[in-house]
């Protein structure tokens, strides 16, 4: 019998979602997911690979996603948007590993819970360069995830990474039209980001 890809997706993505957030220990005030209907219909290598890494985090891991550093929602500057960010301190070095994405993204629902949408994955430049310095006459290396170049943000920036870092954004669990490595989600938006209380 063959399965129905339309009916059968949306719920699986809903238990993923549902299983990132228990798996987190989040609860109904901060990162639990919601019965959204969006999910990503993007089968590519690289957006399959993102997509199994982050399923098999360990619960430990999940744990350190947002626990010293999260961004407020980030809006794009023409379009769409980012979302929140909730960062793993602890894989935030000079190198790039699929397994170990240094940010989990969420987009906030109306019912003020978070929604993961995608990943990032952000290597510091002055740690990049350290541990992969330049040849003689040759450009300087740049860190790549699974064949796709990293680009570089300077400074000031969302993190406050002095010197700047790689980053590529990968919309694993949320279509983008503009493509799955895209910066900006024109179907992620903040407009649902709650006011933070003083």
């Amino acid at each position: 019998m063959k399965a129905n890809l339309k009916t059968i997706l949306p719920l699986v993505t809903a238990a993923i979602s549902c299983t990132l957030s228990l798996a987190a220990g989040a609860t109904d005030n901060d990162y639990s997911a919601d019965s959204d209907r969006h999910y990503s219909s993007n089968f590519t290598p690289i957006v399959n690979e993102v997509r199994r890494a982050v399923l098999n985090l360990k619960k430990e891991d999940l744990k350190n996603y947002g626990a010293i550093l999260k961004t407020p929602c980030v809006s794009g500057p023409d379009f769409g948007a980012m979302g929140v960010h909730l960062i793993n301190h602890t894989f935030v070095d000079a190198v790039v590993d699929v397994s170990k994405p240094e940010a989990l993204i969420y987009e906030p629902q109306s019912n003020g819970k978070l929604r993961i949408v995608g990943v990032e994955y952000i290597v510091p430049k002055d740690a990049w360069d350290a541990a992969n310095p330049a040849q003689p006459g040759l450009p300087s290396p740049r860190p790549q995830l699974l064949g796709h170049l990293l680009n570089f943000v300077g400074s000031p920036n969302r993190y406050g990474i002095e010197g700047g870092f790689f980053e590529i954004h990968v919309w694993a669990f949320e279509d983008n039209p503009r493509g799955a490595l895209h910066d900006w989600n024109p179907d992620v938006t903040c407009e649902k980001q709650p006011i933070p209380r003083m």
